[in-house]
């Protein structure tokens, strides 16, 4: 009877620690080193599952949603390291209409604008146009350019996503629309947009002969809608001191280290004067 007893109380000593190692597990602890004799498949969803024969070398760390393990020998540690919790914050901007979502699921904005990521590895935006009439100009903040955006650094993160009306001018450094980019127009009222200026004083002397926004308001709300392509240095921010400085220096015809000379902004992506112009280049008309 005795027996019997030990025996039971090992059982359920044994069933205890399994469910405890099976809740730390999905709490995503390292593994360390161990042969698996057993087990298998593969799960989703920031779990994992182990499989095992004989033979497994040291094993990776997961970065995304789906995490295998084969061969049963490790050497080292496994575990689904890099997991963090990330916070989102979404602004729309610009007179066109768009979407931006994100995987995992969480950001749906206009609407779910904001989001939580809970032990989350990356989370990728994609900016979508709501039609054919509107174009996505770009991101500022946390992300620049035009592509997905992945974000993997924990805490607060934000965003502004542009659209504009695809009419041409909508991904041109053009301020007044005229199918040209001159220092004493288009480089005046950028920086002076830069700077705050607004209402009569934007483009007051600024205009070409031939341009097709007068109105100080639509100058502005193009400036607004084509913002993101202000970001020369691709820091995130639009900066007269920097990204305003560099364009005027451009459209001046400087090139080379007089172009970015002392007007790189802090975080540039861009902090040389070949990725600038590089940049600078396709945006002109």
């Amino acid at each position: 009877m005795i027996a019997g007893n030990l025996w039971r109380e090992t059982v359920l000593a044994l069933s205890t620690l399994l469910a405890i190692a099976s809740s730390i597990a999905h709490a995503g602890y390292q593994i360390p080193q161990s042969v698996i004799a057993s087990g298998g498949g593969t799960s989703a969803a920031g779990t994992y599952a182990i499989t095992g024969t004989i033979g497994q070398g040291t094993t990776a760390y997961s970065t995304g949603g789906t995490y295998s393990i084969g061969s049963g020998f490790w050497g080292a540690a496994a575990g689904t390291g890099g997991f963090s919790d990330i916070t989102i914050n979404v602004t729309i901007n610009g007179s066109g209409t768009g979407v931006v979502a994100s995987s995992p699921a969480g950001i749906n904005c206009p609407g779910s604008c904001g989001f939580l990521f809970n032990g989350v590895a990356s989370v990728a935006l994609d900016a979508t146009p709501a039609n054919a009439n509107s174009v996505f100009t770009g991101w500022l903040g946390a992300c620049t350019g035009r592509s997905t955006c992945v974000i993997n650094a924990a805490g607060t993160q934000n965003l502004t996503a542009t659209f504009a009306p695809d009419n041409g001018f909508a991904l041109l450094l053009d301020a007044d629309e005229n199918n040209s980019a001159d220092a004493l127009t288009d480089g005046v009222i950028i920086v002076r947009y830069m700077l705050g200026v607004s209402g009569a004083g934007l483009n007051l002397n600024a205009v070409a002969p031939n341009a097709l926004l007068v109105d100080p308001g639509a100058v502005k709300q193009h400036l607004d809608d084509i913002r993101p392509l202000l970001d020369i240095d691709g820091n995130g921010q639009v900066d007269a001191l920097s990204d305003g400085l560099i364009l005027m220096r451009y459209l001046f015809g400087l090139r080379g280290d007089a172009l970015t000379a002392d007007a790189i902004g802090s975080g540039a992506r861009r902090a040389t004067f070949g990725p600038v112009q590089s940049y600078i280049q396709p945006l002109l008309p």
